[in-house]
């Protein structure tokens, strides 16, 4: 008699799409999830497809083409704002390839945790090797062998893995940690596989550290407290008391032998720009949607405008939020946060698990949609919102 399999070929599916973005930008618009994804899209055409617990998102994502298709009148590059449009369009397919596969999966909710999982696995140990050696790919937009602070000069470190800048590493990072954390919310988990995902867990809160990122950092610093949380309402005291432990760990080492990296937090020479800098680019961003009467400037303008109208270098908003409402309007940005409180309202109808993902995820996006730019081009956050909207359905197999 054979032994029952408790996944099938669309878990691994959903597994795989969430692991390849261990490649990060490599490709360019051939980035392997991107390849993967339109590669899967006919097979998965012919699957059994149930898309009425997400007509919402369906409609949602058709608007947000059309309008930025309309937008494209005013755009000053038409060409960039075309690309940002194909762009999103294989991003939204992505989306409902993964909703699809999760339809046929015997586990997609488990499935989307081995997914981030297996990435931090991938990730993490070579984050490490970089930030020890001062060795990074050949993408890199920080050069090893930079400095930062002042007279008493310290050697960057860093890691950026594949992504190009560890701001973005950062962000995917931070995604991951509530799909992580869950993994110790289980009843029945190996100890080996709790000692690797604490290891994993520590070691993503030292790149984070090390990176420098105050965003990344209270991101992170919410998925331990909502942890936290939910261990005692789960009584999962074991869990606590040794994260605990590690932190106080973490936190003794910072106050010995950790100067080095708060001077990361400090050192304003290191940072990009600061946050005045940031606080003028929504100023910015807002004039001109004021100025479009609330209908947007159009796909990939904003930077545009804000470096040859307003005459400042740093062109990207660097916010999720001003992405969308400066460049494709008011109506498309209230879609937009409406998608998300959908996502958070099913939290009260799935297991305790997926509860715990789903609220921790939605507190940490407004944070890592400010620490880096161009979420909209990317596929990161995407396949982070089709993880949500799968974990948060309450029709599909529980987390266990």
């Amino acid at each position: 008699m054979h032994k029952r399999t408790i996944y099938n070929r669309f878990d691994i599916y959903i597994t795989l799409l969430i692991a390849l973005q261990f490649f990060g930008i490599y490709g360019g618009a051939l980035q392997p999830v991107r390849v993967l994804s339109l590669l899967s899209f006919p097979v998965l055409l012919m699957c059994r497809a149930n898309l009425k617990y997400y007509r919402y998102e369906f409609v949602f994502f058709v608007f947000f083409l059309i309008s930025g298709l309309a937008l494209t009148i005013f755009s000053f590059y038409v060409a960039e704002a075309m690309k940002e449009l194909l762009y999103l369009a294989i991003s939204f397919n992505m989306v409902f390839n993964v909703i699809i596969a999760a339809n046929n999966a015997k586990r997609p909710k488990n499935s989307i945790i081995r997914g981030w999982f297996l990435f931090l696995l991938f990730a993490l140990p070579i984050a490490v090797f970089e930030i020890f050696f001062d060795w990074h790919f050949s993408n890199s937009k920080v050069s090893a062998g930079t400095f930062l602070g002042g007279h008493d000069r310290v050697l960057k470190k860093f890691a950026a893995l594949t992504f190009g800048n560890f701001n973005l590493f950062n962000v995917v990072i931070v995604y991951a940690l509530p799909f992580a954390f869950s993994f110790l919310l289980l009843d029945k988990l190996e100890k080996k596989i709790k000692v690797v995902l604490l290891a994993l867990l520590l070691t993503g809160g030292l790149v984070i550290l090390v990176n420098g990122s105050r965003g990344a950092f209270l991101g992170a610093i919410i998925c331990v407290a909502c942890f936290f949380w939910k261990s005692f309402t789960k009584k999962k005291r074991k869990n606590l008391f040794v994260l605990i432990a590690v932190l106080v760990m973490g936190i003794n080492y910072l106050t010995t032998k950790g100067s080095n990296l708060l001077l990361v937090f400090t050192d304003k020479k290191d940072r990009l720009f600061s946050d005045n800098a940031r606080q003028t680019l929504i100023e910015i961003s807002f004039e001109e949607l004021v100025n479009s009467n609330f209908l947007g400037v159009g796909p990939a303008n904003i930077e545009y405008i804000i470096v040859n109208n307003h005459g400042y270098n740093l062109g990207a908003t660097h916010n999720l939020f001003m992405e969308i409402l400066a460049q494709y309007g008011l109506p498309v940005f209230l879609g937009f946060i409406y998608l998300l409180y959908r996502i958070y309202k099913r939290a009260f109808k799935v297991d305790k698990i997926s509860k715990y993902i789903i609220i921790t995820s939605i507190l940490i996006i407004p944070i890592t949609s400010v620490i880096n730019s161009k979420y909209l081009a990317g596929v990161n956050f995407w396949l982070f919102l089709a993880s949500l909207l799968i974990i948060s359905n309450h029709k599909l197999k529980k987390i266990e």
